[in-house]
């Protein structure tokens, strides 16, 4: 992972983040690129694929099979797809045994510094090996100024400070997560080696979910901060939270295929018609919100961290303008603004929202808290 600090077009310092992960292969797995295109082009030609289905199933079948049959695709397509992706596009399975992170953080500055980059991105593949025998043999702990000894070795001009080393023990620290929010048995955990912060719960049950967590997470977040977005990721695979979404779309999926075959069979209002699509995606995309609200309080009542969680989506999400609040309030999307989630966790009213009742009542009041001048 490669960071460029730019001022007035020309790169200022360079980071370099190494992740190496104890009992894995020092160089990260290539996920499978073609398989995870081909299930990117899959879920973008999903409405397509299964308007085609309806046409083909309905000319075969009466409308009751046919309407069961429909039901049937598209709740394979909700609820057992995503247990297929983290596979596919993880770098690293991380084990209850070992497991532990070191994100080693390289900074390249003064003249030259193209150069540098170019002889460090060289040297990746060794520089790798290197430092992941070295840490292999003193037990995962230790500082930056053993390792910039063998980047020197490689001819990488490494200044005093200029390596840092941080190791997570992220079996450890889930375990610890995972016995505040209640929840057994854990979900696999796997890492993904990218320096965006984000982290994703994927599965109907604890025991067939996977948690995705991304290297910048890792290297961005304190450990208290990474241990609320944890508990918050838990909390969904607690509460079944995917498995709820995924019924609740299905049912909506069905009354709706129905309400559109029997419109092209006998007349139905057309506006009617729209306004049960726009009111039914709107109520889904306010479950999803809640849903996230009840997480992180769950999450900051079982670790009593509100704060750090609050901080952690600060980081992970950036400053956002009142408009792109307001936008993400009226879009059909699954998380309410960052800001609403924020001023909920430091204002103490989380406490009212983990049941899904108390976290809907408080997304529907801030949602039209926002529409108010």
């Amino acid at each position: 992972m490669i960071r460029l600090l730019i001022r007035r077009g020309r790169i200022v310092k360079c980071y370099v983040y190494v992740v190496l992960v104890e009992g894995e292969p020092p160089e990260p797995r290539k996920p499978l690129r073609k398989v995870r295109l081909m299930l990117l082009r899959l879920a973008t030609l999903l409405p397509l694929s299964l308007m085609l289905a309806a046409v083909i199933l309905f000319n075969i079948l009466d409308l009751a099979g046919g309407l069961l049959a429909l039901t049937a695709l598209y709740a394979a397509a909700v609820l057992i797809v995503p247990s297929l992706v983290p596979p596919v596009v993880s770098d690293w399975k991380i084990g209850v045994e070992g497991g532990r992170v070191a994100i080693v953080e390289i900074e390249l500055s003064g003249k030259r510094i193209k150069s540098k980059i170019k002889a460090l991105k060289r040297a990746g593949g060794r520089l790798r090996r290197l430092l992941y025998e070295y840490l292999t043999a003193c037990d995962f702990s230790t500082d930056g100024s053993e390792l910039r000894a063998i980047i020197s070795r490689l001819k990488i001009p490494a200044g005093e400070n200029s390596v840092r080393v941080r190791v997570v023990n992220l079996p450890k620290l889930l375990l610890d997560v995972a016995y505040k929010v209640g929840i057994k048995p854990l979900p696999r955990v796997r890492l993904v080696n990218v320096y965006t912060l984000n982290a994703a719960a994927l599965g109907l049950s604890p025991s067939l979910s996977s948690l995705l967590v991304t290297s910048g997470l890792i290297a961005r977040l304190t450990p208290r901060e990474l241990a609320a977005v944890l508990a918050h990721e838990l909390s969904h695979v607690k509460n079944r939270d995917m498995l709820i979404l995924g019924v609740v779309s299905v049912l909506e999926y069905v009354i709706r295929a129905a309400l559109i075959l029997h419109a092209s069979s006998s007349y139905v209002n057309p506006t009617l018609l729209l306004a049960y699509v726009v009111t039914s995606a709107a109520l889904l995309s306010m479950i999803a919100k809640a849903l996230e609200v009840r997480a992180d309080a769950l999450a900051a009542a079982a670790l009593g961290c509100p704060l750090e969680l609050a901080a952690a989506l600060e980081k992970v999400s950036g400053r956002t303008s009142r408009r792109w609040e307001l936008l993400s309030w009226l879009a059909w999307t699954s998380h309410p603004p960052v800001s609403f989630r924020v001023k909920v966790l430091r204002s103490g009213t989380f406490l009212k929202a983990t049941t899904l009742p108390g976290a809907l009542g408080l997304v529907v009041r801030g949602f039209f808290s926002a529409l108010a001048p």
